[in-house]
């Protein structure tokens, strides 16, 4: 997806772009911003934070001027698409890039159910309370109580395709 012809985008610069990425050659740097992020900054304990799930997950980077500013990754089960390990460097931050990273995948999502793909009718993500407007600014809502995770608070929140 060209993240430049998105309207609600600001300029992000000149290489801006996010790559789905094959977790067995690509998978450390991934986890390298997760640790960073969720491990470094947000004291979630490393055996919290590194599970057995990322092999059954598609990954995505996010890159601004060749360098890897974020990731995230997908795991479809059933009927839902479950956007999880959401990170993004902190220089990158409160800036559009993860506006930017966050389209990109849910766009990837829309087409893997328009050619069949993957069946599914909801995308789901667990996200930290305070950054529940971001994720309503993208079409999330969220629902049921807040719960903790990782010692973080958390609430879930869905959209459809």
């Amino acid at each position: 997806m060209d993240l430049k012809q998105d309207n609600a985008l600001p300029d992000l610069g000149t290489d801006v772009r996010v790559d789905k990425i094959d977790f067995a050659t690509m998978g450390e740097l991934c986890l390298h911003i997760r640790r960073e992020v969720f491990v470094e900054e947000q004291n979630v304990s490393p055996e919290e934070e590194m599970d057995d799930m990322d092999h059954a997950c598609e990954h995505y980077v996010l890159w601004s001027d060749g360098h890897a500013a974020g990731t995230a990754r997908v795991y479809y089960a059933k009927d839902v698409a479950k956007i999880q390990r959401v990170a993004l460097m902190k220089e990158y931050r409160g800036k559009g890039f993860g506006r930017a990273m966050m389209l990109d995948i849910i766009y990837d999502i829309q087409q893997m159910v328009r050619i069949g793909h993957h069946a599914i009718s909801v995308i789901e993500l667990s996200a930290q309370v305070r950054v529940l407007e971001f994720y309503e600014s993208l079409g999330f809502v969220a629902e049921g109580d807040i719960y903790d995770e990782a010692g973080i608070p958390h609430r879930k929140m869905f959209r459809g395709i």
